[in-house]
């Protein structure tokens, strides 16, 4: 990966600037505080957008502006990539918007996660990195921060061992062993739960046995009372049949009581109803005589409603006409409003409020002409309109005082109508009593023939009740027997059809219990292969590829920390832990011992090991070609400075942009990139 350009819009110190890297050493000089960080920061942007902790958007986005943007373009594999962050002020603070990614000319749009996913697989870093909120591969192999060069030299070795881990993609051994350690612990829990389950397994067996015998005691008991309850059944279908035979005669029997009861009561009914006919008829007699009175002095009129249904269309069909006529006045009265407000609005304008030009007295009187005669012709009509109005009411009135007449008229014929039809039916209804009268003789003469025949028919059946209660009594005896016995062979089901659902109970039960102690065996199987053998075989493997690093490691931190401290006075090395080792004349010392720039060369020489390390190591990283140092020679003498040189070289890396504020430097580069600031202000000289 070769960086071609930098450029910045509203990026903390930077208002409009672009910056051009070209191969090779790159020194980015300027005083502190004038900006050069900014510049490390924006890159790290561009590639990774915002990470929690370490970039955020107001930290980047300049103070008092609502946007700002970073467009970086590199160069990866012969691929020309540009990518374009873009950074807005919102209310919730600055958030990352949209941008874009072009590869070869090809443009795609995409969110923050898109681009930062379509750049990790261009550089070859491992896809996990899109959820975290760090790149530790970035930050070791290719740009540490000034602050971040000596930090991982203060960690505890746990958290050193836990970093480098991460970087090498090696902390997967040690979470599988931490998964097998829980993985384990969940086993022992299940296989105590199965010890438990299977505790009482022999008992549960000989419980079996021992139903297994009842149910066969059970089952010899059935057998005895089915017989009985069948013998006792046959004599209980016997005697229910000649009941039913019996019953049927006593059902006979009360039938004609029934009937007897019935006739005598309609016969009674009936002398009622002749009385009640001889009352009604006389009645009806004077009543019509009298209707036939009064008609004789009332005329007939016939009917009115067809020309009142007619009136009231006529009357309908008018209201519709006035509705229109109504709407037509509204519109014509909102019309003459309308012209009203054009004629008050423009005597008051003084501006156009589209165009801000002044409005002329010319152009205002033609308006009101115009209005004018709109107004004038707006009269004529609402005038028109009135007279229609006019004509319309008034046809409407002499309809609604013709319908009135009618109303009245028909009201007569309706009285009329009403007497006739009333005549009508109480003639009718004279004829229909008058038939009743010899209807109720004959069932008169019917009713005395069938008390006579009932009465004979019940002299028949007078002894059947008293052998029905003979019969009914040893029914019941010989049932009540049947009953006992079928509760019994009932129970006996029951307490059976238990035992057999316990029994299956129990069986499935010692079924899963001999499942149980078959996954019992295979668990302690499990633990003891996890145990013995997995769970070294991880450990080989992670010390393995641990040691192979560390010999690598050591060598290169060895030999770069010789090269920056020529001196010889202090050595170094690399404990198993990766801890650094430190000598001064045969004796061990402190890193808090040290001076500042024996710090820096320490730290140096131990983050350039590591990259080096990393980048044989990972090799799918394509940042190899590389390497941004952040104030790399923070208290180095005049000579320690000239060795960073002969360390520069031994890394042989295509690009190397550091960041210092040392004018010595400016003899080791390539490449100048000066950087000023004025008025809060930074710009590329």
């Amino acid at each position: 990966m070769i960086i071609r350009s930098l450029e910045l819009k509203n990026i903390r110190s930077y208002l409009d600037d672009t910056i051009s890297f070209p191969e090779g050493s790159v020194l980015l000089s300027g005083d502190i505080g004038s900006g050069k960080t900014t510049i490390l920061l924006a890159i790290e942007f561009a590639i990774f957008g915002i990470i929690k902790g370490t970039v955020s958007g107001s930290t980047l986005l300049r103070h008092g502006k609502k946007e700002g943007y970073v467009k970086l373009i590199f160069e990866i594999k012969d691929k020309t990539v540009e990518v374009m962050r873009v950074l807005k002020r919102q209310t919730a603070g600055v958030q990352q918007s949209s941008g874009h990614i072009i590869i070869d000319g090809i443009k795609k749009e995409g969110t923050a996660n898109e681009l930062k996913s379509q750049i990790l697989q261009l550089i070859g870093y491992p896809d996990e990195l899109l959820t975290k909120s760090k790149s530790l591969i970035f930050r070791f192999t290719v740009y540490t921060p000034q602050e971040e060069m000596k930090h991982i030299l203060y960690e505890s070795k746990d958290e050193r061992l836990d970093t480098l881990r991460k970087i090498f993609n090696i902390d997967r051994y040690k979470t599988i062993r931490d998964n097998t350690f829980n993985y384990m612990r969940e086993l022992k829990l299940k296989k105590s739960n199965l010890e438990g389950k299977i505790s009482d397994l022999e008992e549960k067996k000989e419980l079996l046995k021992k139903r297994k015998q009842e149910l066969k005691s059970i089952d010899e008991e059935l057998e005895k009372l089915s017989v009985e309850e069948e013998k006792t059944r046959n004599i209980v279908d016997k005697k229910k049949k000649e009941l039913r035979e019996i019953e049927e005669q006593i059902k006979k029997f009360n039938e004609l009581k029934k009937e007897l009861a019935l006739t005598k009561q309609n016969q009674a009914l009936l002398e009622k109803l002749e009385k009640k006919n001889v009352q009604e008829t006389d009645i009806l007699k004077k009543e019509i005589s009298s209707l036939k009175k009064e008609l004789r002095g009332i005329k007939e009129v016939k009917d009115l409603d067809e020309q009142i249904t007619n009136i009231k269309k006529e009357i309908e069909k008018i209201d519709e006409e006035i509705d229109k006529t109504q709407e037509k006045e509204t519109e014509q009265k909102v019309a003459q409003q309308n012209s009203e407000k054009i004629k008050k609005k423009i005597v008051e304008l003084d501006k156009c409020p589209t165009c801000e030009q002044k409005v002329e007295e010319d152009h205002k009187k033609k308006i009101t002409e115009r209005e004018n005669a709109r107004l004038e012709i707006i009269k004529r009509n609402l005038e028109k309109i009135r007279k229609i109005k006019e004509t319309q009411e008034k046809k409407k009135h002499i309809l609604e005082e013709e319908l009135e007449r009618l109303r009245e008229e028909n009201k007569k014929s309706s009285v009329y109508n009403v007497k006739l039809q009333n005549l009508k039916e109480k003639e009718a209804q004279f004829v229909e009593l008058e038939e009743q009268k010899q209807d109720f003789a004959s069932q008169t003469l019917k009713l005395d023939i069938k008390l006579k025949d009932t009465d004979a028919e019940l002299e028949k059946h007078k002894e059947t009740e008293t052998e029905y209660e003979k019969e009914k009594n040893e029914y019941e005896k010989i049932n009540e027997e049947h009953k006992k016995i079928s509760v019994l062979l009932a129970s006996q089901k029951t307490r059976k059809e238990g035992f057999e659902k316990q029994n299956a109970e129990l069986e499935q039960e010692i079924d899963k219990k001999e499942q149980d102690k078959k996954r019992l065996g295979f668990l302690n199987e499990l633990l003891n292969w996890l145990n013995q053998y997995f769970i070294n075989v991880i450990a080989i493997i992670e010390k393995q590829i641990l040691l192979k690093i560390h010999q690598e490691f050591s060598a290169y931190f060895k030999e770069w920390f010789d090269v920056l401290m020529e001196e010889g006075t202090l050595t170094v090395r690399l404990d198993e832990d990766f801890t650094p080792i430190i000598e001064q004349n045969g004796y061990e010392t402190y890193l808090e011992n040290l001076s500042g720039g024996e710090k820096t060369s320490l730290a140096l020489a131990y983050r350039l090991a590591l990259n080096k390390v990393i980048n044989d190591f990972i090799s799918t990283i394509k940042t190899k070609d590389l390497i941004i140092l952040d104030e790399p020679t923070d208290g180095f003498s005049s000579e320690q400075l000239d060795k960073l040189r002969d360390v520069l070289e031994q890394l042989n890396i295509k690009q190397t942009i550091i960041v210092s504020h040392e004018s010595k430097l400016e003899s080791y580069v390539d490449n100048i990139i000066r950087i000023a600031k004025q008025e809060h202000v930074s710009r590329v000289l």
